[in-house]
């Protein structure tokens, strides 16, 4: 178990916030020497990342694009997962922060890449994809 994560579930959470931006910082300087390498790892980092709630969201932002960049690239499939995990991440942020339209577009193409993944693996992604429907008509309550 990581250090700020030992100390987030601790009464430490305070003190959580310093190593999880060190790793962070850690992660982008080895991201500039192999990207190739280490931007999936900056992502994971990023969803780590502990504070405050806006920073959070600002984290989960910098994550799903590194995700799409890695979409992009040559392990689609594999790399479709993260972006889901990193949109499943992101949207509950959104939502209590208010942000309930950019809630809604996450979840929406959240949507998208569990109905993508379902032509791959019909079993496995078929309970992710009830759920983000359900997360997306939750949101769009919200919205009225």
């Amino acid at each position: 178990m990581e250090l700020a994560s030992i100390l987030e579930t601790s009464a430490r959470s305070e003190e959580a916030v310093q190593p999880g931006k060190e790793a962070v910082d850690i992660s982008r300087e080895l991201v500039e020497k192999d990207r190739a390498v280490y931007l999936p790892k900056l992502a994971l980092t990023l969803h780590n990342m502990l504070g405050r709630l806006d920073e959070a969201v600002e984290a989960g932002k910098e994550a799903v694009a590194i995700s799409r960049e890695l979409v992009a690239g040559n392990d689609r499939y594999n790399n479709l997962a993260d972006l889901a995990s990193s949109l499943s991440i992101l949207a509950p942020s959104l939502d209590k922060l208010g942000r309930i339209a950019e809630a809604v577009e996450v979840t929406e193409e959240l949507v998208d890449v569990n109905k993508e993944l379902l032509k791959r693996d019909r079993e496995k992604y078929l309970p992710q994809l009830a759920q983000s429907h359900h997360i997306l008509s939750q949101y769009l309550l919200k919205c009225k």
